[in-house]
Parts: C-alpha cells; structure tokens; sequence
C-alpha cells in the first residue's frame, strides 16, 4: 500500500528526501530573459513585468502558432453552450510560496498570455518584494480587459483561488468573477485516464504535443525555495529556470487547447495512435448525455483488437446500460452475450435478470446464473458469489410454483 502511494505521489511531481534535488545556482550568471523586462507603475505602485511575443513562425513541439493566431473561427467544447473565439481566450499560470490556499501564500509570479495583433503576447508578472504584488494584480486586472475566457491546468482548483484571495486581501475586486474558466487538467483527465498514469501538464506535453523542454526547466516544485532564495540575494540569475518553467506552462496551455479541440469535438471514431482514446469518449460524451456520440465511441472500443480486456468489458457494461435504460434490449443481449463470451459475471447476472423478469423464461435465467457460478472467484468476489446464489434459489422457487 505506502509503494502504491508513493508512485502515485511521485507522479505527480512530490519528490522523496533530497537525492531527487538539485542545485538551482547558476554557476554562470543568465539573466538574457531580462532583455525585455519593463517596470510599471499605477496608482498602487511599481511592479516588474516581462513581455514576449510570439508570431506565425513560433513551433511548440508538433503545433505550428500560425494555425491559432490566423484562426478567426469560433470553437466549441462539449461541456460549453456557447461558442469561444481564440482572441477572447487567456492563458494563466502562477507560481507560489507553497502548495497550500492559507493567507501567507501568494503568487510571486503570474504568467499569463492572450492574443494581441495576431501574436502571442506572454506577459510575466515578477514581484522582486511582496509589496509590488497590489501593484501587480491591479495591472492584471487591466491586462486582462475584454478577456471572456481563462484557460488553465488545475486553475480552478489552485491558482484562481488564490489570486481570488489575493485580491480579496488588498480589498480589490477580483476580475475571476467575470470569466468562463476552461480548465484543461479535467480534460487531460478525462481523454488519458486510462492511456497515461501521469497526467501532469509536462507529461502531457510531451506525449501529446511531442515538446521536450530545454536544460534550463526547473520542477515547479522547486520554486518556493528559489524564490526565497532571491529574496535573499535579489540575484536574478537564481530565478530564471522558474521564469522558462512558468513561460512553458502557458504557451503549452494554448497549445494543447489547439490539440484538444479537434479530439473533443471528434464526430468519428479513431486511435490517432492512442488505443483508449474511444472508451474515454464514450466515457466523456455519456456524462456530457451526448448518447449518440457515446454509443458510436463505445461501439469502436468494442470493436478494437489492440485494448486491454478489462477496458472492452467495461465499454459493454457501459453501452449496454445505454441500450438497456433506453429500453433497446435487443442491442442490450448482444452485448451482454459478447460480454460473457468474455468471461463477464456482470453481463451472465444481466441476462439472468432479462429472462427473469421480462420473458419469464427461468430455463434460460438459471442457466446464465449457474454459468456465472461456474466463471466466479468466490475467494475475490464474495459480494457477486452470493448475490448469484440469492438469485438462483428465488429462480428455483419461482420454477416450482410453475409446476
């Protein structure tokens, strides 16, 4: 059980001891990223800031910019009533003291992107002293004006909560109230639950947008301690792996958004090289009670001969619930008959349950009892074991008094 832990806690990004750890000094000073840096000033201060554009020539792994920033047209996403325009859309991504939502978190470094003229503007707020951070989240909120939707990875769950409480501490209205979030680990998780054991947005990347990032990356996990660090020292060249790092994030939010798009709105089945990419539309269009999409997805799971058994077990438990709750049992049998072809308890228990109790022919129910019987593990199914048991003396009882 703590090996099973530790790898799912390894995977995503926590670290064990400090053999793991590694020297985040710069042994030669790189502080090249402060070419374009600027320093601003408001009603509430001075704060830093780095601006970076990207045009049509920019790459990211396999996506090309050019296809975003000439896109004019609206996309959807299957959980979204309206449809969403590129130049509406902000990329954010922070960096913190901690991992916690306590007062004495803050983001001391808030990347965030949109489209400005047909370029990718990557705007990165830096607070050389907590006291520019007003300052900062007041430009924020202007940078962020006619933005109708934030793109993020885990943002609803940590860093919109708190830039919220951010705001909420210099007594600021929160722009956050505002937008549409799209937060695309829900959809990383959805589409690679049962492909990629690590879902983090670097994983992602680089199976998905093939991006291999340079030896300048430095584990978001590393840097609270490099910002302390800086603070310390206010030497800049300690600070650019987290600024490489932070720029990254973003530009790969946008990138993979580009990707995601196409899949999520897929109206054909097909791997594009990833075998269980139809179960997790099946899965994805069900909850979404996108039915028809749901049953072609979960029909092109059943029919591939390169996923795991379990995994098309499970797309013909799930289709047939369809089939059965929509009352199309004849769709409903044949499944459940490909199903225990394949050895399935449950789908021997379903058909046990239709000759029961919709053609009352218990010849045919007791059969497919006893053969679940004889296809159980009682030692690792107790609970099924005795529910067929249960089941097979009613269906005996029910054949006497036929008598």
């Amino acid at each position: 059980m703590k090996a099973e832990f530790e790898r799912k806690i390894i995977a995503l990004g926590v670290h064990f001891g400090a053999k793991d750890l590694r020297s985040f000094r710069k042994e030669k000073a790189d502080i090249d990223f402060l070419r374009d840096s600027q320093i601003g000033e408001n009603r509430l201060g001075k704060f830093f800031f780095i601006d970076k554009f990207y045009g049509n020539d920019y790459i990211h792994g396999t996506v090309a910019f050019s296809e975003i920033l000439n896109s004019n047209s609206e996309f959807n996403l299957p959980d979204i009533s309206v449809g969403l325009q590129w130049n509406q859309c902000a990329f954010l991504d922070t960096e913190t003291t901690g991992l916690s939502q306590s007062a004495g978190t803050f983001a001391f470094m808030v990347g965030v992107a949109k489209i400005v003229d047909h370029q990718f503007l990557l705007r990165q707020y830096f607070l050389k002293s907590p006291s520019e951070e007003a300052a900062m989240l007041n430009d924020l909120e202007n940078f962020l004006f006619g933005i109708k939707n934030i793109i993020s990875y885990n943002g609803i769950g940590f860093d919109v909560p708190i830039l919220r409480h951010r705001y909420i501490l210099h007594k600021m209205r929160s722009p956050f109230e505002h937008f549409e979030h799209l937060d695309l680990l829900k959809y990383s998780r959805n589409l690679w639950r049962y492909q990629f054991e690590d879902r983090s947005l670097k994983s992602v990347e680089a199976r998905i947008l093939k991006y291999t990032r340079t030896s300048e990356e430095v584990p978001g996990w590393m840097a609270p301690e490099i910002y302390r660090e800086f603070l310390k020292t206010g030497n800049f060249s300690v600070i650019s792996g987290v600024f490489y790092h932070n720029a990254m994030d973003v530009i790969s939010l946008c990138a993979l958004l580009s990707r995601y798009i196409p899949i999520l709105n897929a109206k054909e089945a097909g791997s594009n090289g990833f075998e269980t990419i139809n179960f997790a539309m099946g899965r994805l269009h069900e909850k979404y009670d996108n039915l028809k999409l749901s049953i072609m997805f979960y029909q092109s799971a059943i029919d591939q001969t390169d996923i795991p058994k379990t995994m098309k077990i499970q797309a013909i438990r799930q289709l047939s619930k369809i089939y059965k709750k929509s009352g199309n049992y004849k769709e409903a049998i044949l499944l459940w008959e490909t199903g225990s072809a394949l050895t399935d308890v449950h789908c021997m228990i379903e058909l046990a349950k239709y000759f029961e109790h919709k053609e009352r022919n218990y010849e045919q129910a007791i059969f497919w009892v006893e053969k679940g019987l004889q296809t159980i593990s009682f030692s690792k199914e107790y609970g099924l074991y005795h529910e067929l048991m249960y089941r097979q003396q009613r269906i005996i009882n029910k054949m006497e008094k036929n008598v």
